[in-house]
């Protein structure tokens, strides 16, 4: 398995709020963080800078994991100790009232993938030319779409598409998404609404099947965004089956 991760502060935001960072604990077991902050001034970067590092920190100190239950109740566990510090970083200062992140986290081991996320940062599954969304966005026109209220295709232009239900930070107690996916896989994404709001599956999947590297792929998929959208920061983390030939 092959891993990379990349940011961009795409053409019009002043900084990234974007994090996204992994850990390589083993020869195919990794575990993946990418959050997307939000709140004024600098707010949204502190949030998910203090959401990821915790994230990153926390996971390897986790105990044996006996069942998948055990891995669930662990992500749990610490993306609400991650909402903690963010909570209370902004009750010590005004400046920070508010602030929150997405968060979406992956450990890969072997040919398991387990996912948890909040917010509408997203993880997809690339499998036989096929780009499977796994998460479901924490947002207040999907929960709309669900509901019956709005089409699919009413949500994508909605001009309250953005607007987030839940972010670590914000809200308590987080109802924090867990999902595995089991067997051979030629990629799994995880990324920031930036990238989706630029590049549209067809496009993403295009990049996928590049016959180049992880890296190469990876800032294929940035440049790309920024020049086709680049409305807010983008950010991805990809990491390759090992099926896949480079």
């Amino acid at each position: 398995m092959k891993i990379d991760a990349g940011s961009d502060i795409g053409r019009v935001r002043e900084t990234n709020q974007d994090y996204v960072n992994y850990v390589v604990l083993g020869e195919n077991e990794f575990f993946c963080v990418l959050c997307d902050g939000m709140g004024g001034h600098r707010a949204g970067e502190v949030a998910s800078s203090l959401c990821g590092e915790d994230l990153i920190k926390s996971f390897p100190k986790h105990p044996p994991f006996f069942t998948d239950a055990d891995i669930k109740a662990y992500f749990v566990e610490i993306l609400e100790h991650a909402n903690h510090i963010i909570k209370h970083e902004a009750n010590g200062n005004q400046a920070y009232d508010g602030m929150g992140t997405t968060a979406v986290i992956a450990y890969v081991v072997d040919e398991n993938i387990y996912i948890s996320h909040v917010g509408d940062s997203r993880a997809y599954i690339f499998c036989n030319h096929q780009l499977i969304q796994i998460t479901e966005d924490d947002t207040l026109v999907n929960d709309l779409v669900k509901k019956g209220y709005l089409t699919a295709n009413q949500a994508k232009n909605h001009p309250k598409k953005n607007i987030l239900s839940q972010a670590v930070g914000v809200t308590t107690p987080l109802n924090i998404s867990f999902h595995k996916y089991s067997g051979d896989f030629d990629a799994l994404l995880l990324c920031s609404d930036g990238l989706y709001n630029s590049l549209n599956n067809d496009e993403i999947v295009e990049i996928l099947e590049l016959t180049t590297n992880v890296k190469e792929k990876t800032s294929t998929m940035l440049q790309q965004a920024r020049m086709l959208g680049g409305y807010d920061n983008i950010s991805v983390l990809l990491v390759e089956g090992a099926e896949v030939n480079e």
